[in-house]
C-alpha cells in the first residue's frame, strides 16, 4: 500500500495531480476504445467466417 501526505510543500504538487488525472482519464479512454476496436474486429471475423 503507498501513503501520500496530502500536505506538501511542493509548487508544483497541484500540476502533478491535473496531469496526472488527465492522463489517467486518457488512458482509461484509449483502452475502451481499444477493447472496442477488439471486439468489433471479432465479431466481424466471426460474421465473415460464418458467410464462408
Amino acid at each position: 500500500m503507498f501513503e501520500f501526505k496530502e500536505e506538501t510543500d511542493e509548487p508544483y504538487s497541484p500540476w502533478l495531480r491535473v496531469v496526472g488525472l488527465s492522463g489517467a482519464f486518457i488512458a482509461m479512454v484509449g483502452l475502451t476504445l481499444a477493447a472496442m476496436a477488439v471486439i468489433g474486429f471479432l465479431i466481424f471475423w466471426a460474421g465473415s467466417a460464418i458467410q464462408t
